[in-house]
């Protein structure tokens, strides 16, 4: 069991992930490579979202969203497993991105995760939430003191 003190949204909460809940990410995420363990966090707050906790540090949570329900036509040529797409949030919400070139991809089973870079794919780094579907690339722009998203 890890036990964890998570703060979200002002408030600490105690988070307890069980031990068969965690996901190992043998190379850790891009530009994170330090970070192996995770874990996939409901929370009707952010619903459809999910939170991807980090164990390692507790004060590190990235919102995480299936990219298909953003980008319905995503069809990444990635190992088979459960999709998640990272979220940038910026201050004016119709501003956020969702990171579609670098999907994390988690096997159910086995409870390891990898971050699969797509390059030439097309998919964008930062791609419009309110867009209209189809893959391009997208400027950086006011982040909300989050790390940036995987390049």
């Amino acid at each position: 069991m890890h036990s964890l003190d998570v703060t979200r949204f002002g408030q600490t909460e105690r988070l307890d992930v069980p031990a068969d809940e965690v996901i190992t990410f043998p190379e850790g995420l891009v530009g994170l490579e330090h970070l192996r363990l995770f874990a996939l966090v409901d929370d009707p707050r952010v619903d459809p979202c999910r939170w991807l906790q980090s164990l390692d540090e507790p004060e590190l949570a990235f919102v995480v969203v299936d990219p298909r329900v953003v980008e319905p036509s995503y069809e990444p040529n990635a190992p088979a497993g459960d999709l998640w797409a990272i979220i940038t949030l910026r201050r004016a919400p119709e501003r956020s991105t969702v990171n579609l070139l670098a999907p994390i991809v988690i096997d159910p089973q086995g409870r390891v995760g990898h971050q699969v870079v797509l390059h030439a794919s097309g998919y964008a780094l930062r791609h419009p939430i309110s867009s209209p579907p189809a893959p391009h690339a997208a400027a950086g722009g006011d982040e909300m003191g989050a790390p940036p998203a995987a390049p």
